[in-house]
């Protein structure tokens, strides 16, 4: 066969099988770029709903800043939240820590982010 042109079958067969696994794997990591954006959503809107827990605290009386327990948030069905307050040890009584834990699920399990804060209980003398 002089001077013949074109490509062999085997060559046909080898570039399809680059192809077909450049294009899977294409598929493969848009998918996870997808999935990891949607989780990073998720842990923003996580951050928020605690912020807008902790501000909301912070314009509450001092006697009045008290635990409460996990509760679904109102208008976000896909998160709850928790609010921890304690005294920590070695501190007097005009002083609390405060600790918002909002949780989420995705499809790996639950997963959750807290913000801490203290407050004190300033008196004007």
């Amino acid at each position: 066969m002089k001077n013949s042109r074109g490509f062999t079958l085997v060559e046909l067969i080898i570039a399809l099988l680059l192809l077909v696994g450049g294009i899977a794997s294409s598929t493969f990591i848009f998918n996870r770029g997808l999935f990891a954006t949607n989780d990073m959503e998720m842990v923003e809107q996580g951050v928020a709903l605690a912020q807008e827990k902790m501000e909301s605290l912070r314009g509450t009386a001092f006697a009045s800043v008290a635990s409460e327990s996990k509760a679904a948030v109102s208008g976000w069905s896909d998160f709850s939240r928790e609010v921890a307050v304690t005294e920590p040890a070695g501190t007097n009584s005009d002083f609390k820590q405060v600790v918002v834990t909002v949780t989420w699920n995705t499809t790996g399990g639950e997963l959750s982010t807290s913000l801490t804060s203290h407050v004190a209980n300033v008196v004007n003398q």
